[in-house]
């Protein structure tokens, strides 16, 4: 399959910026205003002609009575003392009636000292009209406000005001351009398109900041605001909605403002489900991130299909809070459809009606269709990055002495996206000036294929250890003696009579019957046990000891209190011979590992993804991600945290 091209996240966010930026800016250029909308009326009521609403104080209730206002109903009416306290009237105390001209309640009646809001006008036969048009809320709403200011820095911190300031410019966007630019008479969708995509540009990098991620949840946003405005206008059309649904509409109207009511319905769509759409796609970013992290191995399709199990429980929950948050909303005008019944059919085709379910039901397809667009779009981008940031190059030192080094040149998952991953074992160990090929994979043509890669040249390997005899790990040993004829060949003396004679003649062979010193600092030795004789090499180097291990079939705990003869073993390295290995007993050898001193591990081949996890969080900073193309520096890999203890 050809590789995926790797970008940085700085490249990746500069171009996604301008480019999206650019092609907002001409969506914006193209959207001519629409004077062609319903014609508005251009005059208000003379009842509120030159009205003004200042505060007020109550100072005193002069009189509570009830009045009917129907058969049967009856509601409270006051006649309030109010004092004006701003406005060319300040200081003047009017009386009000609160109750004629509005519907009331015992909760809505006033006392002494309440502040509120009136409304002064004038009659048109030149007579005063004061009127309580209600609380003066300004304190509580600050009070909630600043509650809900230091409850979300206290719980979150620095991205928590991040995330006000965030909010702020959102509103700053919303009101300072969104607005206006509808008034204007440009499209509302595409109005709204423009706007939430660059407030949610804002706040995005704001919260999350200059990653990967962000650019992702970006570009899916972009995307997904694209087919939410395409989803919300054949919903729309289809539907036949005007916008004149609601009491707000005929309030446009009488304002004279020219403003297209369909429009502003469908951008007031695509703005309600914006705060679920963002959560959503964030979350999804984040998850496809996560298990990118967790198993860099993952190819793009991979972190696709596993990314998209976890945004099918994401969608059944959001689609639930949006649909209940809009039922929230509507909750008095289904009061209302329900006293006064009617078939429901009748009441689902009524404008108030049939605007929230369209509402609903167009909000939540824009949030199923952004799920699998982000989770694809976040996986293509980490898989390309992730290949470029975790491909390792092996670089020839002059000085060979100076290395001490383990290279994995085959494995079943490749580290660096360029090699073969195939079922087998091979990495090549320098060390003290020598080239150590331990074990050969299961394939020739692989191994050449990927030493190539590594820059490794064949002819220049001096040495090979097997481990034992399986094909996995002696399968390519012929195709490396066609290229190498100078080569030592280190072998269990167990190995069969027809594996020797195949190497006679072709490379020097040493049997080991028990233990052997290479040069270099390094000691073979060979254990037999009822799951098979195998060969295992102790690297020395200064301060540290490693093991390495081609299937570790005696126990990966025996081999190191094994080589614990020559000194305590710091590192392991190879495969454990852990698949299918119940949990309870992965944990129990990796937790008898770390009493036996070792603390780090770098678990390979036949280990399998259950142990390495185990191996993960138990060994913290001293667990080593392997694979084909990892370079293990044997002198710089950290010791083990106890967290996992």
């Amino acid at each position: 399959m050809k590789r995926i091209p790797a970008f940085s996240a700085a490249s990746v966010g500069a171009a996604l910026i301008l480019g999206l930026g650019i092609l907002a800016l001409g969506l914006l250029a193209l959207a001519e205003p629409d004077r062609a909308g319903v014609p508005l009326a251009t005059s208000t009521s003379s009842a509120i002609e030159g009205s003004q609403t200042v505060e007020g104080r109550v100072l005193r209730v002069i009189e509570t009575r009830e009045v009917e206002i129907g058969p049967g109903q009856i509601q409270p009416v006051q006649r309030l003392l109010v004092e004006l306290l701003d406005g060319p009237a300040r200081g003047q105390q009017v009386e009000v009636e609160h109750g004629l001209m509005n519907l009331t309640q015992e909760q809505s009646l006033y006392r002494a000292g309440d502040t509120v809001l009136v409304m002064l006008a004038t009659r048109p036969d030149g007579s005063q009209l004061a009127m309580v048009t209600g609380y003066l809320r300004t304190r509580e709403i600050a009070l909630l406000a600043g509650v809900f200011i230091v409850f979300t820095i206290l719980v979150s911190g620095w991205k928590g005001l991040r995330a006000l300031v965030g909010l702020a410019i959102s509103f700053v966007v919303v009101l300072g351009f969104v607005l206006p630019q509808i008034l204007a008479g440009r499209d509302p969708v595409v109005v709204s398109v423009i706007g939430s995509f660059v407030l949610l540009s804002v706040t995005l990098y704001l919260t999350q900041g200059w990653t990967l991620k962000t650019h992702a949840a970006l570009f899916s946003i972009f995307i997904s605001l694209i087919v939410a405005g395409a989803l919300v206008t054949i919903a729309t059309d289809l539907t036949r909605l005007t916008g004149y649904g609601s009491e707000d509409a005929f309030l446009l109207q009488a304002s004279g403002s020219v403003v297209n009511l369909r429009g502003l319905l469908m951008a007031g769509m695509m703005i309600g489900a914006l705060g679920v759409l963002d959560d959503v796609i964030v979350g999804q970013a984040s998850a496809v991130t996560e298990l990118s992290e967790a198993n860099p191995r993952l190819g793009w399709s991979e972190l696709y299909r596993r990314a998209m199990n976890i945004g099918h429980d994401h969608i059944a929950a959001t689609v639930n809070t949006l649909v209940l948050a809009y039922v929230g909303a509507a909750l008095p005008l289904l009061l209302l459809f329900h006293v006064y019944p009617e078939p429901w059919t009748h009441t689902l085709n009524r404008d108030l009606m049939a605007e929230e379910i369209v509402r609903s039901l167009a909000g939540s397809l824009s949030l199923i269709a952004a799920v699998p667009i982000t989770t694809f779009i976040a996986s293509v981008l980490r898989h390309a990055h992730s290949s470029r940031a975790d491909a390792p190059t092996h670089s020839l030192s002059p000085d060979r002495t100076s290395l001490n080094r383990i290279t994995l040149v085959y494995d079943n998952h490749a580290l660096d996206q360029r090699l073969k991953p195939d079922h087998g074992f091979a990495c090549l160990i320098e060390t003290g000036g020598r080239r150590i090929l331990f074990d050969t994979g299961a394939d020739g043509p692989t191994l050449i294929y990927n030493m190539t890669l590594l820059g490794i040249d064949p002819r220049q390997i001096d040495t090979v250890v097997l481990s034992h005899e399986h094909a996995d790990h002696t399968g390519g040993l012929t195709a490396l003696m066609n290229l190498n004829a100078d080569m030592t060949a280190h072998i269990p003396a167990g190995f069969s009579a027809a594996f020797k004679s195949g190497l006679q003649g072709r490379a020097r062979v040493n049997e080991v019957n028990d233990t052997a010193t290479l040069a270099g600092g390094m000691r073979l030795f060979v254990s037999d046990s009822s799951r098979g004789v195998e060969q295992a090499m102790l690297i020395q180097t200064p301060g540290r000891n490693t093991l390495v291990t081609g299937c570790a079939h005696p126990g990966i705990v025996p081999l190191v209190r094994r080589a614990q003869t020559w000194g305590r073993v710091d590192m392991i390295v190879g495969g454990f011979h852990m698949k299918d290995m119940p949990g309870e007993e992965i944990a129990a050898i990796v937790e008898a590992l770390r009493e036996l001193g070792v603390t780090a591990a770098a678990p390979a081949h036949c280990t399998d993804e259950k142990a390495s996890w185990t191996f993960r969080s138990m060994f913290g900073s001293g667990f080593v991600l392997t694979g084909a193309g990892a370079i293990i520096e044997i002198d710089t890999i950290p010791q083990a945290t106890r967290s996992g203890k």
